[in-house]
């Protein structure tokens, strides 16, 4: 179903499934279903979890599979047929609301305009609850071409000279081997050189990085397993003298490539090697028919160098009139403002 609805790769069953898998513990799952008949036509995974407010006040959480560990997945929400997704997407808000216990009702990176959000305004303005709506990222991204040529002509005369001129300089001096990783049996050792460049990049700047914690390691290297079988996993790779000296980690699901994370050698960063393999990155997605390059979150000097198209990922927050509800709401909407308030004074 995720494949035929407008579902993102990270409402994927391989991603929800990995997800649980090393972040699901001390959770409670909650998987809602909407069915026509026999047939299965809308599945939203959730999770509970019980916490506290101000060291005292427990309440209990409701979010979306994906959320909540040291990973950042983009664009959730349910899984819904094809022409299904109004009526679908409102059974299933109308019984979060009204059939499930809970003090807080905390859902995320919900892309803006989506079905999904657009019934949770109208949610918002019908029932009496502490509410709040607000910006969860806002993501770059590039509406690809049919060629490269159209592509680079997009681009400002300055940022088409420096892509030549940065594919010429490495050329001459390393006669640089670009490629997609398609060979099962090097699955192991790319993931690995990855992790390495992106500690070896970040080291360089004193500065907190990706791939820190054992959670997210074995995390990502069972989704890149499962999303390999699948052709879902894009390792653009450059090598040097046989040596990978930049890797980019994205997915490819119809029809969009989507960026997650990159590493490159610091070594080798006068040659500017994350720029070129990106660029060459760009141009096989183009060359593939692909119709999205999408960057995810983070803004970035790199990112905005190759596109200006932007768009929006919102969380939708309610609170329940309870002791839990009441201290949440106190806790991460009211006193944050009043300290600024006071700040300003």
């Amino acid at each position: 179903m995720a494949q035929r609805s407008e579902g993102s790769v990270f409402t994927t069953w391989e991603w929800q499934y990995s997800w649980w898998k090393h972040y699901g513990a001390d959770r409670q799952l909650r998987i809602l279903v909407a069915t026509d008949g026999r047939e299965v036509v809308g599945i939203l995974p959730l999770y509970l979890q019980a916490q506290r407010s101000l060291w005292l006040f427990s309440r209990t959480t409701i979010r979306f599979v994906g959320v909540g560990g040291d990973t950042s997945p983009e664009y959730l929400g349910p899984v819904v047929a094809p022409q299904r997704e109004r009526q679908v997407v409102a059974g299933f808000i109308d019984h979060l609301l009204h059939h499930m216990q809970w003090d807080v009702l905390s859902l995320s990176d919900i892309l803006s305009g989506s079905v999904m959000a657009v019934a949770l305004d109208s949610y918002r303005a019908q029932v009496r609850l502490l509410s709040r709506k607000g910006l969860s990222t806002t993501n770059s991204y590039i509406t690809l071409p049919g060629s490269w040529e159209v592509f680079l002509s997009s681009l400002h005369a300055k940022r088409r000279w420096r892509i030549r001129n940065n594919r010429r300089k490495i050329a001459k001096q390393f006669h640089p081997r670009f490629y997609v990783l398609e060979d099962a049996d090097k699955l192991e050792q790319v993931m690995d050189r990855l992790i390495e460049l992106h500690h070896k990049r970040w080291a360089s700047r004193s500065a907190s990085c990706a791939f820190s914690s054992d959670n997210y390691v074995a995390f990502h290297k069972d989704v890149m397993r499962l999303f390999f079988k699948r052709g879902w996993l894009k390792l653009y790779c450059l090598a040097i003298a046989g040596q990978l000296v930049a890797i980019d980690y994205c997915y490819c699901f119809k029809g969009r490539i989507y960026q997650f994370q990159r590493g490159f050698d610091p070594d080798y960063q006068r040659w500017k090697p994350g720029h070129v393999l990106l660029e060459y990155a760009i141009e096989d997605s183009i060359n593939e028919g692909n119709a999205v390059f999408d960057f995810l979150r983070g803004q970035y000097k790199h990112k905005e160098h190759m596109t200006k198209m932007k768009q929006d990922a919102l969380f939708y927050e309610f609170c329940r009139k309870s002791v839990g509800g009441f201290a949440f709401a106190f806790r991460y909407w009211y006193l944050p403002t009043l300290k600024q308030w006071v700040n300003r004074r």
